[in-house]
């Protein structure tokens, strides 16, 4: 198995309008301490939903012919209060079919940024389905959505987003072949 470096997105998009913004969304772009921000999320509310394309994988980073075994998520966040299960729900957004994925689910354990990496098990990393090349490879609408919510009793809750960034785990398709007495992988 071989894994990409990994890659941040170059673009945004909000994909549903809940009402609570996502401010400087741009700033999620890359690790700065320059924060993409939700203030004052009221309990049992879900923030303004986002997707994050541009990732740019290119035939560089993933061969032609190569099979996408899975994908792996890091996001570096923080939020302001860890009481009353705050949570940042992601999904993985498919262009060739237009469908996101099942949702992961970051449990919020810190008030300091964190880099919570998901899904953190070798046989998640497929996000409940399977991927291809095309998904992901020049792709520039392949991407990931994230929003935030926490179930309080009462009060609100700030969320900010320093980074998202994506990998790609893959194998190549290489054939073996006798050559004048030698192994040649092609």
């Amino acid at each position: 198995m071989l894994v990409t470096s990994w890659r941040n997105p170059t673009a945004n998009t909000l994909i549903a309008n809940n009402g609570e913004p996502l401010v400087n969304p741009s700033n999620a772009y890359i690790d700065d301490n320059a924060y993409a921000t939700v203030s004052a999320l009221p309990k049992n509310t879900d923030s303004d939903k986002y997707r994050f394309t541009g990732f740019g994988f290119t035939s560089s980073d993933i061969p032609s012919g190569s099979t996408i075994l899975g994908i792996q998520a890091s996001i570096r966040t923080f939020v302001s209060s860890t009481s009353s299960s705050p949570i940042a729900t992601l999904n993985l957004y498919r262009p060739t079919t237009t469908t996101e994925t099942s949702s992961k689910v970051i449990s919020y354990t810190s008030t300091s940024e964190v880099a919570y990496v998901l899904p953190n098990s070798v046989t998640e990393y497929r996000w409940d389905t399977d991927w291809s090349y095309s998904d992901i490879v020049g792709n520039s609408d392949f991407g990931i959505s994230i929003y935030f919510s926490h179930s309080s009793f009462s009060g609100t809750r700030d969320y900010s987003l320093d980074e998202i960034a994506l990998r790609i785990f893959y194998t190549t398709n290489t054939t073996a072949t006798a050559y004048s007495g030698a192994l040649l992988l092609l």
